[in-house]
């Protein structure tokens, strides 16, 4: 896009008397690199600017979300919180604008666009991240439907049936009731009777229940890992290396402090910051992901490194584990977390059916050294 245009939008709305409407885009002239909401109701303007320029050249993931009820207004950069307003109040807008700003000077996004959603309702930050994988994944928006019971009958005076469509048909499904809906808790049916799930993903279950009313929900429970590392017990199989390398495993002293759990991470440094003119690595053993059609990757990370991306940052690459092939880059970022903060990343469909390694690699150059990059409690699910 071009860096020279002033607040120019992605996408805009307009409504009666708006002074500037909404818009999600980014900010003005040579610095306008970086994503921006700004949301008007009547002469109150309320205006979120991410921290963190994006790169250009690259596709970049941008979302916000508005609740109603919270009034809450958040901005999200490739499936992360970049900043919220909790009080931001709004006008309903009438007209909805795709690279132009709705309201003021009318001016074109010069870049590309591609999967535009609109929902109605406010994603979760889960949603979020999930439609931002499905982006790296190269696949459509997901729907966002849940679990549905399509039928509920009796089979007798005690037996229950119900049919449900899931969209999960490779995972253990479990089915939840309580007996009143103000209860604090749902309870798991042991008893329940599990059939066997049909091509077009349809579930049949029975239930026995002696009570009058009885409410039901029918979940998918979490696949198991095929490879997690707590780093507590030594870290086999993990290496480290390139320039500047100073990766360490053990307890950290600077950065978080702590560990998420237990007592050990690897780091760019448990006691110092990272190197000048680094470009170090962090590699996994081999996961075997053979026999699937879809994994992610879950890790927890604290990072303090300068936020300009060309000079400093870090990445999650995948490598085939025969070859040494680079497979893809999963995740690029800089700037510091707000503490430890878990990142949920699909990996990309040209490394399932193959033996992979993780990378996680941290770049600078010999300026504005920090603290760098902690790395905790790695998991690989199947979906």
């Amino acid at each position: 896009m071009d860096s020279e245009l002033k607040f120019p939008a992605v996408i805009s709305a307009g409504h009666a008397g708006a002074s500037q409407g909404h818009s999600l885009g980014f900010g003005e002239g040579p610095s306008a690199r970086q994503p921006r909401i700004q949301w008007n109701h009547n002469i109150d303007t309320s205006v979120i600017l991410s921290p963190d320029p994006v790169v250009f050249g690259i596709w970049n993931h941008l979302a916000m979300t508005y609740e109603a009820n919270s009034k809450a207004l958040v901005l999200y950069v490739n499936g992360r919180e970049k900043g919220r307003v909790d009080s931001a109040e709004t006008s309903a807008f009438d007209s909805v604008n795709i690279g132009l700003r709705a309201v003021g000077p009318v001016l074109g996004f010069k870049g590309m666009l591609d999967d535009i959603g609109i929902w109605d309702r406010a994603l979760s930050p889960n949603d979020i991240q999930l439609v931002y994988q499905n982006g790296l994944a190269s696949e459509p928006l997901p729907s966002f439907q849940p679990l549905v019971i399509e039928r509920f009958q009796a089979v007798d005076d005690q037996t229950k049936e119900m049919t449900v469509r899931t969209l999960f048909p490779g995972r253990t499904h479990a089915a939840l009731y309580k007996n009143d809906l103000g209860d604090p808790e749902w309870l798991e049916d042991l008893d329940a009777v599990f059939g066997d799930i049909s091509q077009d993903g349809f579930l049949t279950i029975r239930v026995t229940a002696n009570e009058l009313v009885r409410f039901y929900q029918v979940v998918a429970l979490p696949p198991g890992a095929i490879f997690q590392d707590d780093f507590e017990s030594g870290a086999p199989g993990w290496t480290h290396g390139g320039n500047g390398d100073n990766w360490e495993l053990g307890k950290p002293t600077t950065g978080p402090g702590s560990a998420v759990s237990g007592e050990n991470v690897y780091a760019t440094g448990l006691d110092s910051d990272f190197a000048p003119s680094s470009n170090s690595f962090l590699l996994s053993p081999a996961i075997d992901l053979t026999g699937l059609n879809r994994a992610s990757l879950s890790f927890w990370e604290f990072r303090n490194v300068f936020p300009n991306l060309v000079f400093h940052g870090t990445t999650v690459n995948v490598l085939d584990a025969e070859t040494n092939e680079f497979l893809g880059e999963i995740m690029r970022s800089a700037s510091p977390t707000a503490g430890w903060e878990q990142q949920r990343l699909r990996l990309p469909p040209n490394a399932l059916n193959k033996s992979v390694f993780l990378e996680f690699v941290l770049y600078s150059d010999p300026f504005d050294l920090s603290e760098g990059w902690f790395i905790d409690d790695v998991v690989v699910l199947p979906e």
